[in-house]
């Protein structure tokens, strides 16, 4: 058994370049293609040297394909074999502790923009199983999906001149996210009565969100307490429903105004709001500065 551990990182002090001589002089490949820091994607690894504890700005996928790892996550000891994935979540602090002489697997790392901008219903719901169990262990047909979705999403990472290549990566791992969720249900139990509330919120808030900003108004339709509704989101995932209401809105708000042609006046009755005043003391409330000024 070889003892090995990655060093602390800060993913954004690190330019492309050093973050792929980082990646392949320490998990001994070259296998490395990124969509600049937003993603990235590290196939062929295996831990080379002795390194420290390490954290990452944004979430990483560890995905195993040969071997098996002992880890360490917030002080909770994992063990990678083939055909699981570790989900490390922004700022989770990870050791690897010993790994087989064998021990393959790849990384995604994705910034936490890149995360923010992913159109996916059952976000909430693989983040909430991240917190809880970070390992997903897959059954044949659905590792074979999985890796699918790798060689689809690695395959458009090479191509470089394609002017729709960061579109295009975002939309295959949405699916891929999709397929996730989509495991995570099937291996569930029949739930608590909090997780069941938590489901339910999510769906509602997927379809909701635009047009309904309210804590109060989720809980009404849920039949259930505004507090208590907070209380059972915050246990399962971390962040309230109005941390979730409010990271859905912005997301949609940051997309639009970076990317499209639209007014603020447009967009303030895209995402439901009384009119651009009231939009922009919102979105300042959240970021900081007014949309116009973002």
């Amino acid at each position: 058994m070889r003892k090995n551990l990655l060093p602390m990182i800060n993913l954004e002090e690190l330019s492309i370049a050093e973050l792929r001589q980082w990646f392949c002089q320490r998990l001994g490949t070259n296998q490395f293609w990124s969509l600049d820091k937003d993603f990235i994607l590290i196939n062929s690894c295996h831990l080379t040297v002795l390194q420290d504890d390490f954290y990452t700005m944004g979430d990483t996928m560890i995905i195993c394909t040969n071997g098996h790892c002992l880890c360490e996550l917030n002080g909770q000891e994992l063990r990678l074999i083939p055909q699981t994935t570790l989900i490390v979540l922004n700022r989770q602090r990870m050791r690897y502790v010993e790994a087989s002489e064998d021990f393959l697997f790849s990384v995604v790392v994705m910034s936490r923009s890149f995360s923010e901008q992913l159109q996916v219903g059952n976000q909430y719901r693989v983040l909430e199983s991240a917190r809880t169990i970070p390992i997903f262990t897959y059954r044949e047909q659905d590792w074979r999906d999985f890796i699918c979705y790798m060689q689809l999403i690695e395959s458009a990472l090479k191509m470089k001149d394609y002017p729709h290549r960061h579109h295009l990566v975002r939309l295959l791992f949405e699916a891929q996210h999709y397929a996730l969720g989509q495991h995570l249900q099937q291996e569930d139990s029949v739930g608590s009565r909090k997780d069941d509330i938590c489901l339910r919120f999510n769906r509602l808030l997927t379809l909701e969100y635009r047009r309904h900003h309210t804590v109060s108004f989720y809980a009404e339709r849920l039949s259930v307490t505004p507090k208590h509704l907070s209380e059972c989101v915050k246990k399962n995932s971390g962040a309230t429903a109005g941390d979730w209401i409010d990271r859905m809105l912005i997301r949609d708000a940051k997309q639009m105004l970076g990317n499209t042609q639209l007014s603020i006046l447009e967009i303030s009755q895209v995402l439901g709001f009384e009119d651009p005043s009231a939009f922009g003391k919102y979105f300042k409330r959240i970021i900081g500065v007014r949309p116009k000024n973002y």
